[in-house]
């Protein structure tokens, strides 16, 4: 107890010995860390999570499309990567389809994280899958996804933040937007329920801009 006491006024000491610079860095120092990695109320600091539309363009081409989808030697993941670009599908989305998703040439599809439900005219045949006698239409698994599209983007030389299949659908959604589809209008074709979701692919990359810069400005 007389050792606790003696160390507490040992402590009282050095803050009135203390310049104000110096304690006025140890506050930064402990509001900074929160004492252990915190936010200083006890509670862990959220990280903020890396933007996606960073640098490398996250979208691809009709022709950088093509050349994966002829890369890719197994015609059912062909028919995956069509569905998912052209419906601006997850992978998980995708493989959840059955076949009475599909009726009269109309794909209805409950997407996930808190998106909404669409009814779309299907773009792709998906004839031979409909008639087949498996109740899901793609009967394979998300890993398998992405080796098959990781392994034919490597085949065609496509940038390595671009070897997996969500790039799909953020293409997708370029292609709308480019094509001169409106905000809501592709909102509504991505089941998006707020447009600000939508908003960021009009985000520009930095190999986009290079791109404008290259041809407006050119080499001086």
């Amino acid at each position: 107890m007389k050792n606790q006491q003696t160390n507490e006024m040992d402590f009282l000491e050095a803050l009135r010995r203390a310049s104000p610079a110096v304690l006025e860095a140890a506050l930064k120092a402990l509001r900074g860390n929160g004492g252990n990695g915190g936010n200083g109320d006890g509670t862990k600091k959220k990280r903020k999570k890396p933007s996606r539309f960073k640098g490398c363009d996250h979208w691809l081409t009709r022709a950088q499309v093509q050349a994966v989808i002829e890369a890719e030697p197994d015609q059912m993941y062909k028919d995956i990567f069509r569905v998912a670009v052209s419906h601006g599908l997850r992978v998980s989305e995708v493989l959840g389809l059955r076949r009475d998703n599909i009726e009269r040439g109309i794909l209805t599809v409950q997407r996930l994280k808190r998106s909404r439900l669409t009814r779309q005219v299907l773009l792709v045949n998906l004839d031979a899958y409909i008639n087949a006698p498996t109740y899901r239409l793609f009967p394979c698994s998300r890993s398998s996804v992405y080796l098959h599209f990781r392994k034919a983007a490597e085949r065609v030389g496509l940038h390595s933040d671009l070897r997996m299949p969500h790039t799909l659908k953020h293409t997708c959604a370029h292609w709308m937007l480019d094509g001169g589809a409106n905000l809501a209008t592709t909102a509504q074709w991505l089941g998006h329920n707020s447009l600000s979701s939508t908003s960021a692919y009009l985000q520009v990359s930095d190999m986009s801009a290079s791109t404008a810069a290259e041809s407006i400005i050119g080499s001086l």
